[in-house]
């Protein structure tokens, strides 16, 4: 039950566990007049009315010392007045805050006089105003406020583009307020965005000698220290926090801990929050942390230490996810609703939607219809009308997927209605999509194109304009994906994925434009993982002159480390380990050892066709041998190769990706995923695959070059059918057509 507090309480709640089941219950007024004059009345008393108006006097002088405009002087004077109580002025508040956290200084509702920003960028301010002058000013000011204003004027330097004044301007916040760790925070974000990851190693140090064991500099130093592979460096920030207060370096460990499992080294993870189990039993996260790690290899065990969880911290919400997402997997959809059961009676009641949504997907994800429609409709229920939307959406997923159109576009219109303005466009996509999916391409199209004139919708999201390229694929008419792609291009230049997407068109139509597509859009967003996991499937095209596995590892280590979130590049780096397995092999042959030193005797002589096809039969059965050899060592369960890219795919946890949602089904864990992967891999690379990937092998190593690029068809996503029906939509059935239409984007609840 929700309970409206009586008018004067100022927001505040009764006690826990005298809430009111009425306005004032049995309590009665007296009882209710007590709580709220022993509750709210100490924040009336006159001293903390004459110390929050000294306190805004004394930050508008400060304000009005500096010799550069930064707030209105209307609102200033409105500041200095200090007009009604702390309670009453939330508005003034406010101002300070953006002063101390700008970009903008907030409008007052009441007051429409135009205000400049706080610190503009340079192009908005005359010569004599540059950032080196404010910057200058502000060191001659030298009051209590200059170091966040310091830090202010870096971040306005930063977005400007005038590096020097950024890093003068956070140089000069840490000289003035070098034990706060929020300055060093600031530097530190300066070093990052510039990719200087020695620099940012050096910031943290020198923040920790400043502000020794503190959490968040100590989590940067951990993680960039892994980001430049210092793994005895981690190792040795690790073991300073023996002596340290657990309760305060906690999280550290636990990312010590995650950090040991993506090196391999999982029974150190394990025996890691094992013992942080041991010491902080009522921290939920911890529990979180250890079930997902146990999870990798059994499911059951990762769901008695989330029940343990559960019932440590019974009130913490995440863990009781873990226990639903753990029991579905290890004991089935029965097992989650009884579970369900005792998460309601303990979390509260605003999460209680969440978890009929999750319960409704189980069902989903095993055909039970009865089942998902009740608990969307309990979800409908309890849930707020801000988020309503979503469980229309999802309830129009649920209809089609059960054959039902017509329901499932009813669902779609009253998720549009209900959609707040921002997310709409994400309720257009998904009518479009189902238009799609039911064969409908020309309805479709009609909907994206009147979409730039529809008043309640924003058409120039990024997102239409990438859902719009990806239709003309799958609809087999490259030409206008091209179109649609440059114009995408053109409204959003800095969004990898309308990047990506561009590559994926050229990739199938034109490798070589590809390729140049590539390197313009890692120079213009380097920062994007899909366009790194773009570059590698270039790179490990065998009908490409550009076929380099080197190269190909490069991009996906890069694809991996900035959006681990992307599944595709996790399932696009097994494809490469298989690869450079072949590759090896190739290259250790005797026959193309004999083969390399007669060409290079011979002065580089190219090599006859029928030299080649001589190595391809030598090789042909050794290959074999390697795809059995790489399909059993992927069902091992340690010391394979790919065992950290398993612990690091966990951690990550993927949500999005044409391919991974091409190979994943249901519930399956991680490993489950890979092992389907190889499988699906070792039966593809066969016969003309495999000949096409040894030819481009032995090219390579032999320096016989392979001439135009030819048809990329089957090679631009990992599995080849995939590749194949992503042009050819009528020949996947409804389950495979709904992989592939929504397999890049994610319903987020």
């Amino acid at each position: 039950m929700v309970h409206v507090l009586p008018s004067g309480t100022g927001g505040f709640r009764p006690p826990p566990g005298l809430d009111p089941p009425g306005q004032f219950g049995h309590w009665g007024t007296g009882a209710w007049q007590h709580w709220e004059t022993q509750w709210c009345s100490p924040l009336q008393s006159p001293a903390i009315m004459h110390a929050h108006s000294h306190f805004l006097q004394q930050r508008t002088e400060v304000f009005r010392s500096l010799p550069f405009p930064l707030l209105h002087p209307a609102r200033l004077e409105k500041i200095a007045r200090c007009e009604g109580s702390p309670a009453s002025t939330g508005r003034d508040r406010q101002t300070v805050r953006q002063v101390q956290h700008p970009v903008h200084a907030v409008p007052d509702s009441k007051d429409n006089t135009p205000r400049p920003p706080l610190l503009a960028p340079a192009a908005a301010v005359s010569e004599d105003s540059s950032f080196a002058q404010r910057l200058e000013s502000l060191t001659r000011a030298a009051h209590d406020d200059t170091w966040k204003l310091c830090t202010e004027l870096s971040d306005a330097a930063r977005k400007a583009g005038d590096i020097q004044v950024a890093q003068a301007a956070i140089r000069a916040a840490t000289k003035l307020k070098g034990d706060s760790p929020q300055v060093w925070l600031e530097a530190f974000k300066l070093h990052e965005e510039f990719g200087d990851l020695d620099g940012c190693t050096r910031i943290c140090r020198r923040a920790l000698k400043r502000c020794p064991n503190h959490e968040g500099l100590l989590l940067r130093l951990v993680k960039t220290l892994e980001r430049v592979g210092d793994v005895d460096g981690v190792r040795s920030v690790l073991s300073t926090l023996q002596n340290a207060p657990v309760e305060r370096t906690w999280k550290v460990l636990v990312e010590g801990a995650c950090f040991e499992g993506r090196q391999g080294n999982l029974e150190v993870a394990r025996s890691m929050l094992w013992a942080l189990l041991d010491l902080l039993p009522a921290q939920g996260q911890i529990y979180c942390e250890a079930a997902r790690w146990e999870s990798q290899d059994s499911t059951e065990q990762a769901l008695q230490i989330a029940l343990r969880g559960a019932q440590a911290c019974p009130k913490y919400a995440p863990v009781w996810q873990v226990v639903l997402r753990e029991a579905e997997r290890s004991r089935g959809v029965a097992a989650v609703g009884m579970f369900l059961d005792q998460a309601l009676e303990n979390v509260t009641s605003e999460l209680f939607w969440k978890f009929h949504f999750e319960m409704a997907g189980a069902f989903l994800r095993t055909n039970n219809a009865h089942g998902c429609r009740k608990h969307l409709a309990a979800a409908a229920a309890c849930c707020g009308s801000s988020v309503q939307w979503k469980v229309w959406l999802q309830a129009g997923r649920m209809e089609y997927s059960l054959g039902c159109e017509q329901a499932c576009r009813v669902l779609l219109q009253r998720a549009m209605q209900e959609a707040p303005g921002r997310m709409k466009p994400s309720v257009l996509l998904e009518q479009c999509r189902l238009e799609e999916i039911c064969g409908n391409m020309e309805s479709a199209r009609e909907m994206f194109a009147a979409a730039p004139s529809r008043p309640d919708c924003d058409s120039s999201e990024w997102k239409v304009h990438l859902e719009h390229v990806l239709l003309e694929i799958r609809s087999g008419t490259v030409a206008n994906a091209r179109k649609v792609a440059d114009k995408a291009l053109e409204d959003h230049p800095a969004t990898g994925r309308i990047w990506a997407a561009t590559i994926l068109v050229d990739h199938i139509a034109n490798v070589a434009e590809a390729r140049r597509n590539f390197v313009k859009g890692v120079s213009e967003v380097p920062k994007s993982g899909e366009i790194w996991c773009e570059g590698a499937r270039l790179y490990m095209n065998p009908a490409s002159k550009g076929f380099n596995l080197v190269e190909a590892r490069r991009s996906l280590e890069f694809a991996i480390h900035l959006t681990p979130q992307y599944g595709d590049s996790f399932l696009e780096m097994l494809r490469l380990i298989l690869l450079e397995r072949l590759c090896e092999y190739v290259k250790g042959h005797p026959a193309v050892v004999a083969a390399r030193g007669a060409r290079s005797a011979s002065g580089g002589r190219a090599l006859q066709c029928s030299e080649l096809q001589y190595l391809l039969r030598a090789t042909s059965n050794g290959c074999l041998e390697v795809l059995g050899e790489f399909q059993e060592e992927m069902t091992a369960v340690e010391g394979s190769d790919y065992a950290a890219l398993e612990a690091v795919c966990s951690t990550a946890e993927p949500n999005y990706g044409l391919l991974w949602y091409w190979i994943k089904r249901s519930s399956w864990t991680v490993r489950q995923i890979f092992e389907h992967m190889a499988k699906v891999l070792v039966q593809e690379t066969q016969a003309d695959v495999l000949e096409k990937y040894v030819s481009a092998m032995l090219s390579r190593e032999l320096g016989v070059p392979l001439g135009d690029d030819l048809s990329a068809t089957g090679f631009f996503f990992g599995v080849g059918r995939l590749s194949r029906a992503f042009q050819n939509m009528g020949s996947l059935d409804r389950v495979e057509r709904m992989r592939v239409v929504f397999g890049a984007e994610v319903l987020y609840v």
